[in-house]
Protein backbone atom coordinates (compact mmCIF):
# COMPACT_ATOMS: atom_id res chain seq x y z
CA UNK A 1 0.00 0.00 0.00
CA UNK A 2 1.42 3.41 -1.17
CA UNK A 3 2.24 5.50 1.98
CA UNK A 4 0.74 9.18 2.79
CA UNK A 5 3.14 11.54 3.88
CA UNK A 6 1.44 14.58 2.70
CA UNK A 7 -1.46 16.08 2.17
CA UNK A 8 -2.48 18.30 -0.85
CA UNK A 9 -5.27 20.85 -1.05
CA UNK A 10 -6.04 21.49 -3.82
CA UNK A 11 -6.41 25.58 -4.68
CA UNK A 12 -9.57 26.79 -6.87
CA UNK A 13 -8.07 29.15 -9.35
CA UNK A 14 -11.28 29.85 -11.56
CA UNK A 15 -11.26 33.76 -11.55
CA UNK A 16 -14.73 34.39 -10.83
CA UNK A 17 -14.96 32.29 -7.56
CA UNK A 18 -11.85 33.79 -6.55
CA UNK A 19 -13.12 37.49 -7.69
CA UNK A 20 -16.20 36.46 -5.46
CA UNK A 21 -14.52 35.23 -2.19
CA UNK A 22 -12.13 38.57 -2.67
CA UNK A 23 -15.57 40.79 -2.46
CA UNK A 24 -17.12 38.80 0.33
CA UNK A 25 -13.90 39.67 2.40
CA UNK A 26 -14.38 43.33 1.57
CA UNK A 27 -17.44 43.37 2.64
CA UNK A 28 -17.15 41.99 6.14
CA UNK A 29 -14.26 44.59 6.59
CA UNK A 30 -16.76 47.33 6.12
CA UNK A 31 -16.08 48.68 3.01
CA UNK A 32 -18.39 51.10 1.19
CA UNK A 33 -21.01 49.65 -1.69
CA UNK A 34 -19.10 52.49 -3.72
CA UNK A 35 -15.57 50.84 -3.24
CA UNK A 36 -16.89 47.49 -3.63
CA UNK A 37 -18.63 48.17 -7.25
CA UNK A 38 -15.34 49.61 -8.27
CA UNK A 39 -13.16 46.39 -7.37
CA UNK A 40 -15.66 44.37 -9.53
CA UNK A 41 -15.61 46.50 -12.11
CA UNK A 42 -12.12 47.14 -12.69
CA UNK A 43 -11.29 42.95 -11.72
CA UNK A 44 -13.91 41.72 -14.44
CA UNK A 45 -12.62 44.45 -17.10
CA UNK A 46 -8.97 42.54 -16.60
CA UNK A 47 -10.55 39.17 -16.64
CA UNK A 48 -12.97 39.37 -19.27
CA UNK A 49 -10.01 40.83 -21.41
CA UNK A 50 -7.63 37.95 -20.50
CA UNK A 51 -9.64 35.21 -18.91
CA UNK A 52 -8.59 32.61 -16.59
CA UNK A 53 -4.78 33.28 -16.16
CA UNK A 54 -4.43 32.55 -12.68
CA UNK A 55 -3.84 29.20 -13.12
CA UNK A 56 -0.45 29.98 -15.21
CA UNK A 57 1.70 32.84 -13.58
CA UNK A 58 4.02 33.48 -16.70
CA UNK A 59 0.60 34.32 -18.43
CA UNK A 60 -0.50 35.82 -15.94
CA UNK A 61 2.66 38.38 -15.52
CA UNK A 62 2.47 38.82 -19.70
CA UNK A 63 -1.89 39.53 -19.34
CA UNK A 64 -1.05 42.13 -16.85
CA UNK A 65 2.44 43.39 -18.60
CA UNK A 66 0.09 43.78 -21.92
CA UNK A 67 -2.47 45.40 -19.45
CA UNK A 68 -1.06 48.83 -18.26
CA UNK A 69 1.09 48.57 -21.49
CA UNK A 70 -1.92 49.78 -23.04
CA UNK A 71 -3.19 52.03 -19.99
CA UNK A 72 0.54 53.79 -20.14
CA UNK A 73 -1.49 56.97 -22.14
CA UNK A 74 -4.23 57.11 -19.47
CA UNK A 75 -4.32 60.27 -16.83
CA UNK A 76 -1.85 59.35 -13.84
CA UNK A 77 -5.17 58.83 -11.36
CA UNK A 78 -7.20 56.42 -14.11
CA UNK A 79 -3.70 54.64 -13.98
CA UNK A 80 -3.25 54.50 -10.68
CA UNK A 81 -6.87 53.29 -10.00
CA UNK A 82 -6.78 50.35 -11.98
CA UNK A 83 -3.09 49.17 -10.25
CA UNK A 84 -4.86 49.71 -6.66
CA UNK A 85 -8.01 47.70 -7.36
CA UNK A 86 -5.49 44.74 -9.03
CA UNK A 87 -2.25 44.83 -6.88
CA UNK A 88 -5.22 44.69 -3.57
CA UNK A 89 -6.43 41.19 -5.61
CA UNK A 90 -3.06 40.01 -6.24
CA UNK A 91 -1.93 40.79 -2.70
CA UNK A 92 -5.07 38.37 -1.68
CA UNK A 93 -4.73 35.71 -4.57
CA UNK A 94 -0.74 35.33 -3.29
CA UNK A 95 -2.07 35.08 0.35
CA UNK A 96 -4.24 32.49 0.01
CA UNK A 97 -1.60 30.61 -2.23
CA UNK A 98 -3.12 31.05 -5.47
CA UNK A 99 -0.13 32.68 -7.12
CA UNK A 100 3.19 32.54 -6.17
CA UNK A 101 4.27 36.61 -6.39
CA UNK A 102 2.06 39.65 -6.81
CA UNK A 103 2.52 40.91 -10.59
CA UNK A 104 1.81 44.55 -9.81
CA UNK A 105 5.12 44.79 -7.83
CA UNK A 106 7.56 45.73 -10.21
CA UNK A 107 4.62 48.01 -11.71
CA UNK A 108 4.83 51.63 -10.51
CA UNK A 109 2.43 54.19 -9.41
CA UNK A 110 2.50 57.19 -11.77
CA UNK A 111 3.20 60.63 -10.29
CA UNK A 112 0.04 62.65 -9.95
CA UNK A 113 -0.61 66.30 -9.28
CA UNK A 114 -4.70 65.47 -9.08
CA UNK A 115 -7.48 67.71 -9.88
CA UNK A 116 -7.22 70.35 -8.07
CA UNK A 117 -8.53 73.30 -9.75
CA UNK A 118 -8.17 76.64 -7.63
CA UNK A 119 -11.51 79.12 -7.83
CA UNK A 120 -10.84 82.95 -7.15
CA UNK A 121 -12.72 84.65 -3.91
CA UNK A 122 -14.39 86.60 -6.30
CA UNK A 123 -15.83 83.64 -8.62
CA UNK A 124 -17.06 81.86 -4.98
CA UNK A 125 -18.80 84.75 -3.84
CA UNK A 126 -20.43 85.05 -7.06
CA UNK A 127 -21.47 81.50 -6.80
CA UNK A 128 -23.08 82.29 -3.21
CA UNK A 129 -24.94 84.89 -4.28
CA UNK A 130 -27.07 82.49 -7.09
CA UNK A 131 -29.31 80.36 -5.06
CA UNK A 132 -32.44 81.95 -4.26
CA UNK A 133 -32.97 81.52 -0.67
CA UNK A 134 -36.82 81.87 -1.03
CA UNK A 135 -37.50 78.87 -2.57
CA UNK A 136 -36.69 75.25 -0.84
CA UNK A 137 -34.07 74.41 -3.95
CA UNK A 138 -32.18 77.47 -2.88
CA UNK A 139 -31.78 77.58 0.21
CA UNK A 140 -30.46 73.89 0.21
CA UNK A 141 -28.11 74.35 -2.52
CA UNK A 142 -27.08 77.57 -0.60
CA UNK A 143 -26.63 75.17 2.60
CA UNK A 144 -24.78 72.61 1.07
CA UNK A 145 -22.35 75.30 -0.82
CA UNK A 146 -21.69 77.14 3.19
CA UNK A 147 -21.53 73.86 4.24
CA UNK A 148 -18.73 72.89 1.68
CA UNK A 149 -16.59 75.87 2.11
CA UNK A 150 -16.61 76.11 5.39
CA UNK A 151 -15.45 72.47 6.60
CA UNK A 152 -14.22 70.67 3.12
CA UNK A 153 -16.79 68.18 3.64
CA UNK A 154 -16.81 65.27 0.87
CA UNK A 155 -20.32 66.16 -1.14
CA UNK A 156 -21.18 62.33 -0.40
CA UNK A 157 -20.62 63.22 3.44
CA UNK A 158 -22.68 66.50 3.01
CA UNK A 159 -25.94 64.45 1.43
CA UNK A 160 -25.97 61.78 4.49
CA UNK A 161 -26.45 63.95 7.30
CA UNK A 162 -29.42 63.53 9.60
CA UNK A 163 -30.40 65.57 11.99
CA UNK A 164 -28.61 63.55 14.91
CA UNK A 165 -25.65 64.89 12.89
CA UNK A 166 -25.56 68.26 13.89
CA UNK A 167 -25.24 70.20 16.87
CA UNK A 168 -26.39 73.55 16.09
CA UNK A 169 -25.56 74.82 19.90
CA UNK A 170 -22.22 73.68 19.45
CA UNK A 171 -21.72 74.64 15.87
CA UNK A 172 -20.15 70.99 15.15
CA UNK A 173 -21.25 68.20 12.41
CA UNK A 174 -20.23 64.77 13.15
CA UNK A 175 -19.33 62.30 10.15
CA UNK A 176 -20.28 58.69 10.99
CA UNK A 177 -18.03 55.97 10.27
CA UNK A 178 -20.22 54.47 8.23
CA UNK A 179 -20.50 57.62 5.61
CA UNK A 180 -17.02 58.71 5.69
CA UNK A 181 -15.06 57.40 2.68
CA UNK A 182 -12.28 56.36 5.15
CA UNK A 183 -14.42 54.51 7.21
CA UNK A 184 -12.71 56.93 10.02
CA UNK A 185 -15.32 59.70 12.09
CA UNK A 186 -14.64 62.87 12.57
CA UNK A 187 -16.09 65.93 13.89
CA UNK A 188 -15.92 69.43 11.85
CA UNK A 189 -16.77 72.64 13.30
CA UNK A 190 -19.01 75.25 11.50
CA UNK A 191 -19.21 78.99 11.70
CA UNK A 192 -22.74 80.80 12.58
CA UNK A 193 -23.65 81.54 9.52
CA UNK A 194 -23.06 77.81 8.08
CA UNK A 195 -25.22 76.69 11.56
CA UNK A 196 -27.79 79.31 11.24
CA UNK A 197 -28.42 78.08 7.08
CA UNK A 198 -28.71 74.63 8.95
CA UNK A 199 -31.20 74.70 11.03
CA UNK A 200 -33.57 76.82 8.67
CA UNK A 201 -33.28 73.91 6.54
CA UNK A 202 -33.52 71.43 8.89
CA UNK A 203 -37.01 73.07 10.05
CA UNK A 204 -38.51 73.37 7.03
CA UNK A 205 -37.44 69.65 6.20
CA UNK A 206 -38.68 67.98 9.36
CA UNK A 207 -41.91 70.39 9.05
CA UNK A 208 -42.52 69.07 5.61
CA UNK A 209 -41.07 65.09 5.03
CA UNK A 210 -41.08 64.02 9.40
CA UNK A 211 -37.52 63.00 8.47
CA UNK A 212 -34.02 62.70 10.24
CA UNK A 213 -32.44 63.51 6.44
CA UNK A 214 -32.03 66.69 5.60
CA UNK A 215 -31.00 67.08 2.28
CA UNK A 216 -33.86 66.02 0.16
CA UNK A 217 -35.26 66.98 -3.74
CA UNK A 218 -38.52 69.55 -4.04
CA UNK A 219 -40.42 65.66 -4.80
CA UNK A 220 -39.09 64.80 -1.00
CA UNK A 221 -36.25 62.23 -2.07
CA UNK A 222 -33.44 62.21 -0.27
CA UNK A 223 -30.63 64.01 -2.80
CA UNK A 224 -28.31 62.39 -4.61
CA UNK A 225 -24.72 62.98 -5.71
CA UNK A 226 -26.18 63.11 -9.21
CA UNK A 227 -28.77 65.60 -8.36
CA UNK A 228 -26.26 67.90 -6.71
CA UNK A 229 -23.70 67.59 -9.75
CA UNK A 230 -26.51 68.89 -11.72
CA UNK A 231 -27.60 71.67 -9.89
CA UNK A 232 -23.96 72.88 -9.61
CA UNK A 233 -23.45 72.24 -13.08
CA UNK A 234 -26.24 74.55 -13.51
CA UNK A 235 -24.82 77.45 -11.23
CA UNK A 236 -21.86 76.84 -13.52
CA UNK A 237 -23.40 77.75 -16.65
CA UNK A 238 -25.14 81.13 -15.00
CA UNK A 239 -21.51 81.83 -13.97
CA UNK A 240 -19.91 81.27 -17.65
CA UNK A 241 -17.20 79.40 -15.05
CA UNK A 242 -17.31 75.14 -14.73
CA UNK A 243 -17.44 74.66 -10.88
CA UNK A 244 -18.37 71.07 -9.43
CA UNK A 245 -19.57 69.93 -6.43
CA UNK A 246 -16.05 68.65 -5.31
CA UNK A 247 -14.46 71.63 -6.30
CA UNK A 248 -15.69 73.28 -3.28
CA UNK A 249 -13.75 70.96 -1.11
CA UNK A 250 -10.65 71.98 -2.69
CA UNK A 251 -11.44 75.83 -2.71
CA UNK A 252 -11.80 75.18 1.13
CA UNK A 253 -8.52 73.56 1.49
CA UNK A 254 -6.59 75.81 -0.68
CA UNK A 255 -8.47 79.05 0.65
CA UNK A 256 -7.76 77.13 4.61
CA UNK A 257 -4.29 77.06 3.87
CA UNK A 258 -3.97 80.72 2.54
CA UNK A 259 -5.66 81.90 5.59
CA UNK A 260 -3.11 80.74 7.67
CA UNK A 261 -4.24 77.40 8.45
CA UNK A 262 -1.41 74.43 8.95
CA UNK A 263 -1.69 71.29 6.88
CA UNK A 264 -1.76 68.82 10.00
CA UNK A 265 -5.46 70.58 10.89
CA UNK A 266 -6.22 70.45 7.26
CA UNK A 267 -5.47 66.60 6.96
CA UNK A 268 -8.10 65.92 10.32
CA UNK A 269 -10.68 68.05 8.46
CA UNK A 270 -10.56 66.75 4.81
CA UNK A 271 -10.59 62.98 6.95
CA UNK A 272 -7.41 62.08 4.48
CA UNK A 273 -5.11 59.05 5.84
CA UNK A 274 -2.12 60.50 5.29
CA UNK A 275 -0.50 63.76 4.55
CA UNK A 276 0.12 62.82 1.11
CA UNK A 277 -2.94 63.56 -0.55
CA UNK A 278 -3.27 66.78 1.80
CA UNK A 279 0.25 68.01 0.51
CA UNK A 280 -1.25 68.45 -2.84
CA UNK A 281 -3.10 71.42 -1.91
CA UNK A 282 0.55 73.35 -0.13
CA UNK A 283 1.87 74.22 -3.85
CA UNK A 284 -1.35 76.09 -4.32
CA UNK A 285 -0.16 78.67 -1.40
CA UNK A 286 3.34 78.54 -1.75
CA UNK A 287 2.56 82.17 -3.24
CA UNK A 288 1.31 83.31 -0.33
CA UNK A 289 3.87 81.76 1.80
CA UNK A 290 6.61 83.38 0.30
CA UNK A 291 4.83 86.63 0.89
CA UNK A 292 3.97 86.20 4.39
CA UNK A 293 8.22 84.80 4.63
CA UNK A 294 9.00 88.05 3.46
CA UNK A 295 6.77 89.91 5.73
CA UNK A 296 7.25 87.48 9.17
CA UNK A 297 10.78 86.75 8.54
CA UNK A 298 12.55 87.27 12.02
CA UNK A 299 15.87 88.42 9.98
CA UNK A 300 13.58 91.45 9.49
CA UNK A 301 14.49 92.59 12.76
CA UNK A 302 17.60 91.08 13.59
CA UNK A 303 19.40 92.33 10.72
CA UNK A 304 20.26 96.05 10.12
CA UNK A 305 17.94 97.51 7.17
CA UNK A 306 19.59 98.65 4.33
CA UNK A 307 19.09 102.16 3.29
CA UNK A 308 17.93 102.30 -0.64
CA UNK A 309 21.04 103.43 -2.48
CA UNK A 310 19.24 106.88 -4.77
CA UNK A 311 21.70 108.43 -7.77
CA UNK A 312 25.12 108.85 -6.76
CA UNK A 313 26.92 111.61 -7.29
CA UNK A 314 30.50 111.68 -9.07
CA UNK A 315 33.35 113.47 -6.92
CA UNK A 316 34.65 116.21 -8.38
Amino acid sequence: MKRLTKIVTQINTDWKECVNNFILLKSAEGLSQRTIDDYKYHLCHFFNKYGNVLDDYEALKKAVLEYFAESSELAADTFNIRRKYLKCFFAWCLHEGIIPANPLDTIHKKKSEGRIRPIDTDTLEALLKLPDKNTYAGLRDYTLMLLSLDTGIRPSEALALTVDDVNLKSQEIYIREEVAKTRVSRTLPILKETALSLAKLIAITQKTWDTKNIFYTCEGNPMTINVWKQRMWQYSKKLGKPISAYDLRHAFAIMYLRNGGDAFTLQRLMGHTDMEMTKRYLKFSQTDLQNAHQTASPLNRLLPKKRRVRNIKPRD
